[in-house]
């Protein structure tokens, strides 16, 4: 059987293929590992060299994989793992000299009540650390995370998590009724079946314009087809500041918002599920990296100001 020389192998050029399975663009891996697009294009040559396999090929968004490409993908992720497990298990992790590269998946939800406090974190303690925040559904965290896209991701807890992920719970929100200052319905209380017939905003992201609030609020009586389905929380204060729609939004976002925009917040007229805003990664991951396990611990040390706001 031939064996092969791995000290002929530079294995920085894993690290490429690496990148270019998360980025799926030469452009956009070279931007990660801070080199040329040349530099990139010379490794993905080498690589096609080493494997024998084209590895990727031209489609209209970007870049794809070869079917041996995807099959390298998990041996890849292993290898690489335990090699930065093995150079980083006795390090001593100085956050304020890292300069190592974290990528954070979330929500516009978690960007507008997560970031704040973690970024002021960050820039006293870790200043130099390159924090990269990456838009995130949901539905596709776990996805992410498993295929190293994301080191973590901060989201809602709206659905059962794989064993496999670990979950660490950050703060509950609740919904309350939101509408602009002055609304002429809203200017007093009034009866539940007048705020049926305001026009409603829903938020979400998926593509049946479902929300965990949505349930309870149409088992109560209110209309089963809003006004309008808007996918991300941000628009939402300019809408309600020119229209008479209400929303039931998260109170710790809608406190942020009303710095964009007029609104009033009042307390939900019914029962509505609370949100649970969670960390979710991978714990042997993090726990073989010294920096990703100092971040674990400084997201959660930020948000346990979010809780208590």
């Amino acid at each position: 059987m031939n064996s092969i020389n791995i000290s002929r192998i530079d294995l920085n050029l894993l690290v490429v293929l690496e990148a270019l399975f998360a980025e799926r663009h030469v452009g956009r891996a070279a931007v990660q590992l801070n080199l040329t697009q040349s530099a990139v294009s010379h490794a993905l040559a080498r690589l096609r060299e080493l494997f024998a396999d084209p590895l990727f090929f031209r489609t209209t968004g970007g870049m794809a994989p070869t079917e041996r490409a995807l099959e390298l993908e998990p041996a890849l992720r292993e290898i690489l793992g335990k090699t930065r497990q093995l150079v980083s298990a006795k390090e001593n992790f100085d956050p304020r000299a890292a300069n190592d590269r974290v990528v954070l998946g979330l929500t516009d939800y978690a960007s507008v009540v997560v970031m704040p406090t973690l970024a002021a974190l960050f820039e006293r303690e870790a200043p130099n650390l390159r924090l990269v925040l990456r838009v995130d559904h949901p539905d596709l965290s776990v996805n992410h995370l498993d295929t190293e896209q994301l080191d973590f991701s901060i989201a809602p807890l709206w659905s059962i998590v794989p064993k496999r992920i670990a979950v660490a719970p950050l703060f509950d929100d609740q919904f309350v009724l939101t509408s602009r200052k002055g609304h002429p319905m809203l200017s007093r209380r009034v009866p539940l079946e007048t705020l049926k017939k305001l026009g409603r905003v829903v938020v979400s992201s998926r593509i049946d314009g479902s929300s965990v609030s949505e349930p309870s609020l149409i088992k109560a009586g209110f209309p089963l087809h809003p006004a309008m389905v808007i996918p991300h929380f941000l628009a939402a204060p300019f809408i309600l500041e020119r229209t008479d729609y209400i929303a039931f939004m998260p109170e710790k976002l809608s406190r942020q918002l009303s710095s964009l925009a007029p609104l009033q917040m009042r307390p939900s007229p019914i029962s509505l599920p609370n949100i649970t805003m969670a960390l979710l990664y991978h714990d042997k991951r993090v726990a073989a990296s010294p920096c990703l396990n100092w971040v674990a611990a400084a997201i959660k040390r930020s948000q346990s100001i979010v809780a208590n706001s």
